[in-house]
């Protein structure tokens, strides 16, 4: 599933359950303030076929940018990781939401990959 706002309209995707994609991310989110929640993903496989060494290719069951709100989704059962999420800018706004919060992450290689994004 590729979602993927245009024009600062933000999407919405709340309760879905989406199983089994192969060697790559299950959930890309991409945009500005979209909505991810109360999903259930998995089953996240990474393709070795042939590979004989380190792949660095992670795919993620929830792939999603800072400006994404992920809240009370589960990623299960991934080969890799189950939510890689691009940091947000640090902030002394007290009104800004939280936009990671809730989330569980069953049986998978690594539960979660915080990974530094351009406005971090």
């Amino acid at each position: 599933l590729r979602l993927r706002a245009v024009d600062n309209n933000p999407l919405l995707a709340t309760g879905n359950v989406i199983f089994e994609s192969y060697d790559a991310d299950t959930v890309m989110v991409e945009g500005l303030n979209n909505v991810v929640r109360k999903n259930l993903a998995g089953g996240t496989i990474k393709d070795m076929t042939g590979v004989s060494h380190f792949n660095k290719i992670q795919p993620a069951t929830f792939n999603v940018t800072s400006t994404t709100f992920l809240n009370d989704n589960v990623a299960f059962g991934s080969e890799r990781v189950g939510f890689m999420y691009w940091g947000q800018a640090c902030s002394n706004d007290s009104t800004v939401q939280a936009r990671y919060a809730n989330n569980a992450a069953h049986s998978n290689v690594v539960g979660g990959w915080l990974r530094v994004s351009p406005e971090s």
